[in-house]
């Protein structure tokens, strides 16, 4: 009976694939050197995955994508290979299989509101001013867009904020606001991370919304190029 459970994540930076495996946890956790040409890289990455870990594509019983928000055209990339890679699956494994989204931004930010032990902000800058982040607060997360232009008031000053890669026109809003603290984590490191929190979900997997469908994107703001469309 197949085994593994295969993880994609292309919102934060690139490509992010790690495989699981159902008693030994996280077996193969790996992201791509630069954020080009996600769709070619996932494939390889695939295959990479399954020759490390010494099994087949058949043994890949579920999928798991991050469905954003995040990069515009990561998350399309990584959704469209997750689903015709779980179509396949159904087709020639004559085993049950499942894909679920979920929030990479959301559950690496609950991660690193654990392992910090108070509430945080987590920021993904997308453009200059605009970009999305994660709030939790009391072990509860929501997701929102940012346009610093517009947005962020006073509410957030009480919170720690971490902002995935560098942000300058955050940091100088953080300034302003005399924020609590603010930190900038690595976006290459924050992807892995986010595997592993994905891994750290599928433990208890008691949330996760298994389907035959293709996962909804989130994207909570309209892309760059359709906002200039719009003016």
């Amino acid at each position: 009976m197949p085994q593994h459970d295969l993880l994609i994540d292309t919102s934060i930076f690139g490509a992010a694939v790690g495989l699981r495996h159902a008693s030994q946890g996280l077996v193969y956790c790996q992201v791509a050197p630069d954020v080009q040409n996600s769709a070619r890289q996932l494939p390889l990455m695939v295959e990479e995955a399954v020759r490390s870990a010494n099994t087949s594509l058949t043994d890949i019983r579920r999928v798991v994508v991050s469905q954003g928000p995040g990069s515009f055209t990561g998350i399309r990339v990584g959704i469209a290979y997750a689903y015709g890679f779980f179509k396949g699956l159904v087709e020639t494994s004559g085993v049950e299989t499942a894909i679920a989204g979920v929030s990479s931004l959301e559950l690496l930010a609950l991660n690193v509101s654990k392992i910090a032990s108070r509430d945080i902000a987590l920021f993904l800058p997308s453009t200059k001013s605009t970009g999305f982040f994660a709030v939790v607060r009391q072990g509860v997360s929501s997701l929102y867009a940012i346009d610093l232009a517009k947005d962020l008031g006073d509410t957030l000053k009480s919170l720690d904020w971490k902002v995935l890669g560098q942000w300058d026109a955050l940091v100088e809003k953080a300034n302003c606001l005399h924020a609590n603290s603010i930190e900038l984590l690595d976006l290459r490191e924050s992807a892995r991370l986010a595997l592993l929190a994905i891994d750290d979900r599928l433990s208890t997997d008691t949330v996760l919304n298994w389907s035959v469908d293709m996962p909804s994107a989130i994207y909570l703001r309209q892309s760059t190029v359709e906002e200039k469309a719009r003016k």
